[in-house]
């Protein structure tokens, strides 16, 4: 899992930078649980990726055009109606976790100036893209969730947006280093200090987490058994706090083998340094745009081989009998 809550922290930081006060002129809906802005700017025009997918979701600026649908989907139609020509006002995160809510001041039919709210959650196959009137009522989403699919959290046009239930961690730039070292030291001995990481941290991933050990030790595999607690603690909390400040370094690691991007982050991922090839950037919406659209490419191959495959043994089959 590359897109952590630290990558969601760098975009949501690149966003502010470039479109914050900037004027949606389009909406798009490509796929059903995607969804595309226009934004222009005082320094350049900018597209804006809102995806829910199950598989891919994500939200980042994209050089990446799409094919739309002859008639937008109802959320395009509604979204075009109360944001469209709106100005993006606040872009922010939910502490560290892969939910990104964005604010957009337009004028209603009445001519009264109101705030819209667009929130995207990245949960895999629960993600959501989910349109707020300015009181936090859902106007609509482009996933309903029901009581059949949730008894917790229900996602529907007319009720109340409540965020997903947040995780009891620790937030990357806030790491109390006693409680830290405490949860360590009653850790089990054979634990691997990634997945210790992982469980104790708020938006770290295990990729994350293992590049973290492997500046440590050399090495990804570690356990609490051969650590130095206090040391380990003191670097972990050294690099994250960096990293939350802005020390970003865009990285992404292709694997020269299988002609792939294999992942990517925020930061240098030094562990794959001997193995894969590294690529930077200045720019975290470019390396997220290069993985997926490499990936968008790879899968669709592969729908297309399968279904050629089928075919011909479907032939095959016949043939014989």
């Amino acid at each position: 899992m590359s897109y952590d809550g630290i990558v969601t922290h760098c975009v949501v930081d690149e966003l502010c930078t470039k479109i914050i006060n900037g004027k949606i002129d389009k909406v798009y809906q490509p796929e059903n649980d995607e969804i595309i802005l226009s934004i222009r700017t005082f320094t350049g025009n900018y597209r804006l990726l809102l995806s829910a997918s199950a598989s891919n979701p994500r939200v980042h600026l994209t050089e990446v055009s799409k094919e739309n649908p002859m008639s937008p989907p109802m959320l395009c139609m509604l979204m075009r109606k109360h944001l469209q020509g709106g100005k993006i006002i606040s872009i922010t995160q939910d502490g560290y976790d892969r939910t990104i809510r964005v604010g957009v001041e337009s004028y209603n039919e009445l001519g009264d100036l109101t705030v819209k709210y667009i929130i995207v959650e990245i949960m895999g196959r629960h993600s959501n893209i989910i349109l707020l009137d300015e009181k936090d009522k859902i106007m609509d989403s482009a996933k309903h969730v029901d009581f059949t699919v949730s008894a917790v959290r229900q996602v529907l046009p007319g009720l109340i947006y409540t965020a997903p239930p947040s995780q009891e961690k620790m937030l990357p730039d806030q790491i109390q280093m006693v409680d830290l070292m405490n949860a360590l030291s009653e850790a089990d001995d054979d634990v691997l200090l990634d997945k210790f990481l992982v469980g104790q941290i708020m938006g770290m991933s295990p990729l994350l987490a293992r590049e973290i050990v492997y500046r440590f030790s050399g090495h990804v595999k570690m356990t609490a058994r051969e650590v130095d607690t206090a040391s380990f603690v003191t670097f972990a909390a050294d690099f994250l706090k960096h990293v939350c400040a802005g020390e970003y370094q865009p990285a992404l690691v292709i694997d020269e083998g299988e002609k792939r991007p294999a992942a990517f982050s925020c930061v240098a991922l030094l562990q794959y340094e001997n193995a894969c090839k590294l690529e930077y950037y200045e720019s975290i919406s470019q390396v997220i745009d290069v993985y997926y659209k490499q990936r968008s490419i790879r899968e669709h191959i592969n729908q297309r081989s399968n279904a050629l495959v089928k075919l011909v043994h479907n032939h095959i089959n016949r043939c014989e009998k």
